[in-house]
C-alpha cells in the first residue's frame, strides 16, 4: 500500500502544470513580489544599470586616493567621457573608474606590457571583443524587465494545490527543478502533449486506433487506409448525407437498434435530419397549419444544426490553434534561453585566452585581476554550485550549434542556476570591467604616442617630501586641440613643495591646480598626461574648490569654507602617506583682512608638515608672503596674460614664476582686464 501511495503521488507530481519559478532574484518569493505579472513588469522595473550592478558587491580594494568630493571637483567623469571612444564593453567605464580610485598593485607594469607588447594588446582586444558581442545575454540575467523571464517560468514544475501536502510537493518541486532527467521528462511531455493533439486532429489517431483494433480482432491492418480514414473524418462529420436514416419518417427513438446505430454512426447530416424530425414532431400538436409547422420546425432544426456544426468546427480550429501556439511557444522560449546561455558560454570560452595573455610577460602573469579570472575559470575555490554551473555551460548544449535537438533538461537547470547564483558572478564581472579598464588606458596611451600632447609612464621618486615634476603636463579633460601644456616643478632642487597661484579669474589658476591633481590621480596607474613625469607616491588627494552654503544646516558660504578647511586639516594630519591638497580661494565670504590672515596662518601650519603638498589659488595679496615666511617651502606662481596696445589681452594659460603683482597694485591695468574679460564672456 505504501508503494502504491507513493506511486500515485509521483504520478500527480509528474503531470502537474509547469512551475512559475524565480527568475533573477535570490528566491522565488522575492521575485514574485518585485515583478508582479508579465503585463505590468516593464512599467514597474527600472532599466538595468551596469554600474549599480557591479557596485552591488564590494571590491577587495578599500583604500581610495580620492573621495566623492574630489571626484566631482576634479571633474573626473568629464575626463573619462573624453576617453569614451576607447570603450568597448558595458563594463569598461565602471572598470576605469575603479582603477582610478583604487589602482591595484602592479597597474603600471600591466599597462606598460599592454602598450609595448603588441601580442598582449591584441589578445586582450580579442577578449574584449568577445565580451562586447555576447554581453547582452549575460546581463539579461539581471534585466528583470525582459519578458523572457516570465515566459521561462512556464517551463518548470509548479506547486500543487493539495491540502496537507503543500510542503511535501514544494520540496519535490525544488528537487525536480534541479534534476536534469526530470526536467527532460517534463519538456518531453510538454512537447508531446500538443503534438499528439495536433496529430489526432489531423487524423493520425485513426492509425493508432486501427492498429490496436486489428490486433484485438486479428484482422488485416492498412496504414494507408487508416491514415486516409482519419484525414477524412473531420470532413465526413460535416457532410450532409444521412447514412443511418434514409427518411425522416424512420426516426423512432424507441427503436433500440436504430438508436444504437444513430449514436455510433451518425454524422452532422444525420443530426440535421433527426433534429428536424424531432422538432417537427414536438410542435405538431400545437401548430395545426402544416405549412407553418414545416417552415418553423425546419428553420429551428437548421439553426440548431448550424450552431452545432459551428461549435464542432470551432473546437477543431481551437485545437489546432492552441496546439500550434503551445509548440511554437515552447520552441521559441527554449531556443531563446539556449541562445542566451550559449552566449554566456562564449564569453567564458573567450576569457580563457587570459592564459595566453598571462604568458606574454611577467607583469601580466602577476596581475591580480588576470590571476583572479584564471582561478575562476579553473574552478579554484568555487562553491559546488558554481562549479556545477560552469561545467553545465561547458557542455555540448551550449556550443552554439543550431539544432532542434539539445538537452532541454540541461538547459533549464543551467538557466535556473544562473538565476540563483548570479550574484556570486558579480566579482567575475568586476574583473572583466577592470581588465577592460586596463585595455582602455593602454589604447589611450598608444593613440597619443604621435600626437601633440602625450601620455607617459611616471618615474617614481622616493623622498621625504612630496615631489611633482611634469614636462608639458596637460589636463586630459580639455580638448586636445585647445589644451595648453605647462611645465610643473614642485619640490625639485629646492623648489617649493607648496604653491600659491595668484591673478584674476579666467586665466586658468584653478585649471592648473586641477591639471596637477589629475596627473597625481593618473600616477596611481603609473601614467601621466605629460611628455615626462617624475613623482612621489601619493596616498591621498583632498580638495576644497567649490564648498557650498547649506541653508538647511545653517551654513553660510564662509562657514562652509571654514568647515571644509577643518576637514582637510584633519585629513592632512591623519594621512600616513603623502597627500596633495587643493584650495581655491579659501575662507572667501568674509572681509579681506580676516580671510587673508586665515589663509596665511593655514599655510604656515602646512609648511611644517613634510608629507603634504598644498596648492592654493587666491585673489588676496597677503598669502604671497608665505614664500618668505616659510623660507621657500611655498612658491608663488601666476597665469600669464599678455597685454596688447589696443587695451585687449591674450590669455596664454601659461604658468609663470612669481606672484601677479600687477593684479594687486596696477588698478588701471586691472580695470582694463576686467572690462575686456567681461566682453569676452558676454557680460555687459
Amino acid at each position: 500500500m505504501k508503494k502504491m501511495f507513493l506511486y500515485i503521488l509521483a504520478t500527480i507530481f509528474l503531470i502537474q502544470t509547469p512551475l512559475h519559478i524565480a527568475c533573477g532574484i535570490e528566491n522565488s518569493n522575492q521575485f514574485a513580489d518585485i515583478i508582479g505579472t508579465k503585463g505590468d513588469a516593464a512599467s514597474k522595473i527600472e532599466p538595468l544599470n551596469v554600474g549599480k550592478l557591479l557596485d552591488s558587491t564590494p571590491l577587495p580594494y578599500t583604500e581610495s586616493i580620492v573621495e566623492d568630493n574630489e571626484w566631482d571637483e576634479l571633474k573626473v567623469d568629464a575626463m573619462i567621457e573624453c576617453w569614451s571612444q576607447y570603450k568597448k564593453t558595458s563594463f569598461d567605464r565602471w572598470g576605469i573608474k575603479k582603477l582610478l580610485r583604487f589602482a591595484p598593485a602592479g597597474s603600471q607594469g600591466t599597462i606598460k606590457s599592454l602598450v609595448k607588447n603588441e601580442q598582449a594588446n591584441k589578445i586582450l582586444c580579442d577578449i574584449c571583443d568577445v565580451v562586447k558581442t555576447y554581453e547582452d545575454s549575460l546581463l539579461f540575467y539581471w534585466d528583470y524587465a525582459n519578458d523572457l523571464h516570465y515566459d521561462a517560468k512556464d517551463l518548470y514544475y509548479s506547486k500543487v494545490n493539495a491540502p496537507f501536502f503543500n510542503t511535501f510537493f514544494e520540496k519535490m518541486n525544488d528537487r525536480a527543478n534541479k534534476n536534469v532527467a526530470l526536467l527532460e521528462i517534463s519538456q518531453f511531455l510538454e512537447v508531446t502533449k500538443p503534438a499528439v493533439s495536433l496529430l489526432a486532429a489531423m487524423g493520425v489517431g485513426s492509425v493508432v486506433s486501427g492498429f490496436i483494433w486489428s490486433k484485438i480482432l486479428k484482422s488485416p491492418f492498412s496504414w494507408k487506409n487508416s491514415f486516409l480514414s482519419g484525414i477524412k473524418e473531420p470532413i465526413r462529420k460535416n457532410t450532409f448525407k444521412p447514412v443511418v436514416f434514409k427518411d425522416a419518417s424512420e426516426v423512432n427513438l424507441k427503436n433500440k437498434w436504430k438508436l444504437f446505430r444513430y449514436f455510433t454512426e451518425a454524422t452532422a447530416g444525420d443530426n440535421y435530419m433527426v433534429s428536424k424530425a424531432a422538432l417537427n414532431n414536438s410542435i405538431f400538436g400545437f401548430i395545426k397549419n402544416k405549412k407553418v409547422q414545416n417552415i418553423f420546425s425546419s428553420s429551428i432544426a437548421g439553426l440548431g444544426l448550424g450552431v452545432q456544426t459551428a461549435w464542432y468546427d470551432y473546437n477543431l480550429y481551437s485545437l489546432f490553434r492552441d496546439s500550434y501556439k503551445r509548440l511554437k511557444f515552447l520552441q521559441k522560449v527554449t531556443k531563446k534561453l539556449q541562445n542566451k546561455l550559449t552566449d554566456v558560454a562564449h564569453i567564458l570560452r573567450g576569457l580563457k585566452k587570459v592564459d595566453e595573455l598571462a604568458n606574454c610577460d611577467a607583469a601580466l602573469r602577476d596581475c591580480p585581476i588576470i590571476k583572479s579570472i584564471q582561478a575562476f575559470l579553473a574552478k579554484e575555490d568555487l562553491t559546488q554550485e558554481l562549479t556545477q554551473l560552469l561545467e553545465l555551460l561547458e557542455s555540448s548544449t551550449f556550443e552554439g550549434k543550431k539544432s532542434l535537438l539539445f538537452s532541454r533538461g540541461r538547459l533549464l537547470k543551467a538557466h535556473r542556476m544562473m538565476q540563483e547564483l548570479k550574484q556570486k558572478l558579480v566579482p567575475f564581472l568586476q574583473n572583466i570591467g577592470l581588465l577592460g579598464g586596463y585595455r582602455m588606458i593602454a589604447q589611450l596611451f598608444k593613440d597619443h604616442e604621435n600626437k601633440r600632447v602625450k601620455y607617459c609612464f611616471v618615474d617614481f621618486f622616493e623622498s621625504e617630501k612630496p615631489l611633482i615634476q611634469l614636462k608639458n603636463g596637460w589636463a586630459p579633460l580639455i580638448s586636445e586641440d585647445d589644451v595648453v601644456t605647462n611645465d610643473i616643478n614642485l619640490g625639485e632642487n629646492g623648489l617649493g613643495v607648496n604653491a600659491v597661484f595668484t591673478g584674476p579669474n579666467g586665466l586658468g589658476k584653478t585649471t592648473s591646480m586641477i591639471t596637477i591633481a589629475l596627473n597625481v590621480l593618473l600616477s596611481k596607474l603609473g601614467i601621466a598626461a605629460a611628455d615626462e613625469a617624475r613623482m612621489s607616491h601619493f596616498a591621498k588627494i583632498r580638495t576644497s574648490l567649490t564648498p557650498l552654503s547649506d541653508i538647511t544646516r545653517g551654513l553660510s558660504s564662509f562657514m562652509a569654507e571654514q568647515k571644509r578647511v577643518q576637514e582637510v586639516r584633519k585629513d592632512i594630519q591623519d594621512c600616513e602617506g603623502k597627500i596633495l591638497v587643493l584650495l581655491d580661494e579659501p575662507y572667501k565670504g568674509t572681509v579681506e583682512a580676516e580671510s587673508a590672515e586665515r589663509v596665511r596662518k593655514f599655510g604656515k601650519e602646512v609648511s611644517d608638515i613634510s608629507h603634504c603638498s598644498l596648492l592654493m589659488a587666491t585673489h588676496l595679496e597677503k598669502p604671497i608672503l608665505l614664500a618668505d615666511d616659510t623660507k621657500g617651502i611655498f612658491a608663488n606662481y601666476q597665469m600669464y596674460a599678455e597685454e596688447k596696445n589696443d587695451d585687449t589681452f591674450i590669455r596664454t594659460f601659461k604658468l609663470k614664476d612669481g606672484p601677479a603683482m600687477w593684479w594687486f597694485h596696477d588698478a588701471k591695468k586691472r580695470g582694463k582686464f576686467i572690462d575686456w574679460l567681461c566682453t569676452q564672456e558676454g557680460v555687459n
